[in-house]
């Protein structure tokens, strides 16, 4: 939506002072007036006129998690473009700062705003991302005015403003609208950087009910919202979006921990965890990658900082985003992860198998609070509503076990590719998936007649309460389809004699 056009009709504004700052929470850092009327650019340009071709553009995207700051904060000592402009006497630059929405009226997902108008709300949420590509078109138009060149615009921003620029190119509408990025101190891709939809519609709808706006329809409850004052609605947003939506110590957790955090330790790694998502989230995530028995051992193969690296690093999409931003290849960036000390690493194959499971319990995340949500919905006489977010949670589901399997198939391939062909290691495989893998197996044994079959199920070293899970479950099999089998310490020998007569060797499930 350009607001430009349609409040300065002549083309014309007095620009001699910065405009207003978007409304925000308080903090110690000074910023001066604030107004929701905050969209402004500041354009700094060299006093010497230069006859030569147009100007590289530098657009400056400021900190502050999504929640705080502005382009004009602290001036003249934070976020002046002078700076850079007179420190560039050799290739003259012009700096363009700009502010955008923060908080809850940059993040509040809500699909009435799209159904009471999709032109103006062409989407719910990312209201941010939205006012920079707005900032990004409005300078692509003007800034010829200024000497800059529309063609040669440079994206960079701290923190926030630094997953900013990268995001920004995975996003529709910014395709020839900048050439090149800088980000600094932050890191695009991490998974827990991002809200999914579910959680974000459960934490918006807990605000419009924090606000007495709920039980109206659409354009009651929207009405009703924007009815509040705007410090009331800042109040009630607090965190809940935030949490699992910016990780403020990413530019550490990115570095290299063998010189920043050689002795991560199980509090360490945890409490890295609490700063990164919140107390609620971190505590599933601990607890899902058994955070409480890492070791500071910079050889073991659960070591902290190298799970902990596995936790904040959704490779995959860290990789797409990447691919679509920068000239990045596919080579092995293990030397800028935390713990990138080469041989104290995981193998590859279980890095991304675990990062694949690890996106398959965020889709399990999801599903569940698109269920929950479906029944609010359908409770509150909303059923199509309800109906939506049931079919979404049986895709998230389906998503999921995609993940899984996934996983799985490369689990097993790492513990088995070297195994002779009577032998099978069910390790580190969910239960379903170990019998899975087992009958095939079997049916595989019997083919090439096999008569002894042995299975390594591990002692349960690996499992949450040190109980072995898949143990029982392979003898409780065997004994459903009258296979003989003899139990040892970590692994089951089943005799398959009795089907399979021919003199052959032995096969050993792992």
């Amino acid at each position: 939506m350009d607001l430009v056009s349609d409040m300065f009709i002549n083309g014309s504004f007095r620009a001699t002072s910065f405009g207003s700052c978007c409304p925000q929470k308080d903090t110690e850092i000074y910023n001066p007036m604030q107004d929701e009327q905050c969209f402004y650019l500041n354009i700094f340009t060299p006093k010497t006129k230069f006859n030569q071709s147009l100007l590289p553009v530098l657009v400056w995207i400021h900190d502050g998690a999504l929640q705080v700051s502005c382009s004009s904060q602290s001036i003249p000592l934070l976020f002046n473009g002078t700076n850079i402009v007179a420190r560039s006497p050799q290739q003259p630059v012009i700096i363009v700062t700009i502010n955008y929405q923060l908080g809850i009226l940059g993040d509040m997902y809500l699909d009435e705003l799209t159904q009471e108008n999709p032109i103006v709300w062409p989407t719910d949420g990312n209201y941010f991302h939205l006012d920079m590509l707005s900032a990004l078109r409005r300078i692509n138009k003007i800034i010829r005015d200024y000497g800059g060149n529309s063609h040669n615009v440079l994206l960079f921003g701290e923190s926030a403003g630094a997953n900013a620029v990268i995001d920004i190119g995975a996003l529709r509408g910014s395709f020839n609208l900048y050439q090149h990025v800088i980000s600094q101190s932050g890191n695009a891709g991490n998974y827990l950087y991002y809200t999914n939809m579910s959680n974000a519609l459960d934490a918006s709808y807990k605000i419009v009910q924090q606000m007495k706006c709920s039980n109206r329809n659409s354009q009651q409850m929207l009405a009703c919202l924007r009815n509040c004052s705007i410090e009331d609605l800042i109040i009630a947003y607090g965190d809940p979006i935030q949490n699992g939506k910016y990780n403020q110590i990413l530019s550490i957790i990115m570095g290299n921990n063998d010189y920043e955090y050689p002795k991560m330790n199980s509090t360490d790694a945890i409490s890295v965890l609490i700063s990164s998502m919140g107390q609620k989230w971190a505590a599933i995530v601990a607890d899902y990658f058994q955070l409480n028995n890492c070791s500071s051992n910079i050889n073991a193969i659960n070591r902290c900082c190298n799970v902990v690296r596995l936790v904040l690093m959704d490779k995959p999409l860290l990789s797409w985003i990447m691919g679509n931003t920068s000239s990045s290849t596919d080579e092995d960036n293990s030397s800028t992860l935390p713990c990138s000390s080469g041989s104290s690493l995981r193998p590859r194959i279980l890095i991304e198998a675990e990062s694949l499971r690890a996106e398959a319990q965020q889709l399990m995340f999801q599903a569940k609070a698109a269920s929950e949500q479906s029944h609010i919905e359908y409770h509150s006489g909303y059923k199509s509503e309800a109906k939506i977010l049931s079919i979404k949670k049986t895709n998230l589901y389906r998503q999921m076990n995609e993940k899984n399997q996934q996983a799985a198939k490369l689990i097993f391939k790492h513990f088995n590719q070297d195994r002779p062909n009577n032998v099978i290691d069910l390790h580190s495989l969910y239960v379903e998936e170990a019998l899975q893998y087992l009958e095939k197996k079997l049916d595989e044994c019997h083919s090439n007649n096999i008569s002894q079959l042995t299975v390594i199920t591990g002692i349960g070293n690996n499992s949450q309460d040190k109980i072995a899970k898949i143990k029982p479950k392979v003898e409780n099999f065997a004994r459903q389809n009258h296979l003989k089998m003899t139990p040892y310490g970590g692994h089951v020998v089943i005799d398959l004699t009795e089907t399979n007569h021919q003199d052959t060797n032995g096969c050993i499930i792992l």
